[in-house]
Order: structure tokens, then sequence, then C-alpha cells
């Protein structure tokens, strides 16, 4: 049987111990957002979540935040358990929360500028469900997925850590964004509004990342 997929509302998120299980195997401590802040990211519908299901047992996650202000949809997280992989799945499962987010912006009167995600760079450590970095990288690139030629670095999800990363795009109908514009709405709009990152942290950020230019 197929997995089908679902964009899922906050109860259904809140209640589904598969999915916060996929989700702490998937990614490493220091890259996880807490619960409440993705739960509070679907309440507030300045996010989404997703799941890909084997009946009622969930195979896959994923969760995005839109960027409004730039019409961008950022993909936060996005995992299959090792037993789905090779099939085909992360593809379809890619492109439905894609196009599930497109919708969304639509139907808020925007149109998509396309994507924009982290990938952790080539020989980081391996997950705990078995995807190493270059894995990773490699499956977005086959999904249209570019590497911006600038640093990254993901502001402290955990609290505490920062981690060097790339950032990656796809775009939507040739519509380009500067990386300086993309960074600055992940950063202010998503991990300021949502995760409540203080700003200060943020600019010193944005003024590190300036000077490797």
């Amino acid at each position: 049987m197929p997995l089908h997929f679902k964009v899922m509302d906050y109860q259904q998120l809140r209640e589904d111990l598969d999915w916060w299980m996929v989700y702490y195997y998937s990614f490493a401590p220091e890259e996880r957002e807490s619960e409440l802040v993705i739960l509070k990211s679907v309440a507030s519908e300045t996010g989404m979540a997703f799941s890909a299901k084997d009946g009622n047992v969930t195979k896959g996650i994923a969760t995005v935040h839109l960027l409004k202000d730039i019409s961008t949809i950022f993909l936060v997280y996005l995992a299959i358990v090792p037993s789905e992989r090779g099939k085909g799945i992360g593809t379809e499962f890619f492109r439905f929360v894609e196009e599930s987010a497109t919708q969304k912006l639509e139907a808020l009167g925007l149109k998509s500028a396309g994507m924009v995600w982290e990938v952790q760079k080539a020989g980081h450590s391996i997950d705990s469900l078995g995807s190493a970095s270059d894995t990773r990288r490699a499956f977005f690139e086959r999904n249209g997925g570019t590497v911006l030629p600038c640093r990254y670095i993901q502001p402290p999800v955990d609290g505490k850590n920062l981690i060097d990363m790339h950032l990656m795009v796809k775009s939507q109908d040739g519509i380009s964004l500067s990386p300086t514009t993309l960074i600055k709405a992940v950063y202010y709009d998503k991990y300021h509004r949502v995760n409540e990152i203080n700003k200060k942290t943020l600019d010193n950020l944005l003024g590190t990342l300036k000077k490797n230019e």
C-alpha cells in the first residue's frame, strides 16, 4: 500500500506520537526546535506540518514556515524513515509539501517565489536514522535545489549552538531573491518571531555573514 500524505492541523500534530518519534530520531539535538515552537507555528498558521503515513503509522514528517514578506516557503524539516528510503517517496513527499505550501500562499493572495532551506555541510555527523549530510544535499539537488554561494549560520534553535550550514533554494518561474534578502527573512520572520531568538543575536550573526561576503 502506498504512503498517503496529509497536511496536519494543530490537534493532529500534537497527538501524533509517531510523528514526534521520527522528528527526534531524524535530526541532531542542536538542530531541533522545541515541540512548543513547532506547535505554535502551526497554531498561528505561520507554518504548516505534514506527515507521510502507512495506514496510521507515520513514516515521514515535514514542516514549513511561510515567509510572507518575500512570498517564499522556508522548508524547516523534512525526513523519511530508513525503511521507506530509496523508493521515490521522499521526492513525492517533497513535491506534496511544496505544492501544499504554494497553495497556502495563494490562498493568502501571494504568488510563491520558491523555496529555501538549510542543509548540513558535507562530512557532518550522521543522524540517528542513518542519513548523512551529503546524502541529504544530493537528494535536494536531485529535486531542483541549488546551494547559495554564501556563508550561512543557523541560529541557536536549541538555545546555545550555532551551526555552519549551506542555504539551498529552489526558485519559482525564474524569480530570484538575493542571499541577503533570504537570510534576513529566515532570521527575522522565522527565528525571531516564532522561535523568539533575541534580535541582537541575529543582528550579530548577520554582521558576521556580511564580513565574509
